[in-house]
């Protein structure tokens, strides 16, 4: 069973979806410094994707809001 979830994170929405397989998909990211729950967020997501040996991004488009921090996710 796969399980979906969103944070908000200033004007917009980003999600995580936790696949009942090898797979995890973020969309959108919004990491700012701005945020009171950044690094909550970013614990979470790094949490359940550790073991999961296909992730991927998906950005519904290219938006600073919609992208922010993305270099700093993936490395």
């Amino acid at each position: 069973m796969s399980i979906i979830k969103s944070f908000s994170v200033g004007n917009g929405d980003m999600f995580y979806i936790e696949h009942g397989s090898d797979n995890f998909t973020t969309i959108d990211c919004c990491y700012s410094t701005d945020l009171d729950n950044q690094e909550d967020i970013y614990t979470e997501i790094n949490e359940k994707a550790k073991n999961k040996g296909i992730t991927r991004f998906i950005s519904t488009h290219p938006d600073d809001d919609h992208i922010r921090g993305l270099v700093d996710f993936c490395s």
